[in-house]
């Protein structure tokens, strides 16, 4: 399991136990409200999560911009995994999530890539301030 997938199961384990003390969590079931992009990392760790707690995840995946929307109109989610930090800074303000309970779980890289052989030179596209090209 690499690093962000721990801290994503660390995270809905977390959930989970505090849940289960607050009661909040019904019947072992989280329903979790994940960013599209975590598709391939939640296949392993609810998997895992399940295996191990005898728990289940209802996991729905989409745009963090429309489960914001869902959410600020009270959506009934346990748990939100969103692929932008301001909206859950934005749902910790407008008093719709538990004071404190915003982790940063991962920050991503956006990544260009080409083809060997690629006519196009990435290292003379403009990019943003702070970004360098990599190779391997």
């Amino acid at each position: 399991m690499g690093r962000r997938t721990l801290g994503i199961f660390a995270a809905i384990t977390m959930v989970l136990v505090m849940g289960l003390s607050g009661g909040f969590v019904q019947a072992g079931e989280i329903s979790i409200a994940a960013a599209s992009d975590l598709n391939f990392a939640f296949k392993e760790v609810v998997a895992e999560f399940e295996k191990k707690t005898g728990h289940t995840v209802k996991l729905s995946l989409g745009s963090s911009g429309n489960f914001f929307a869902q959410l600020s109109n009270g959506a009934p989610f346990d748990l939100f995994f969103s692929a932008d930090i301001s909206y859950p800074k934005k749902l910790e303000e407008a008093a719709l999530a538990e004071p404190g309970t915003l982790y940063l779980y991962a920050i991503g890289r956006i990544v260009i890539w080409v083809p060997k052989g690629s006519p196009i030179d990435v290292g003379k596209l403009v990019l943003p301030m702070g970004a360098r090209p990599w190779r391997q």
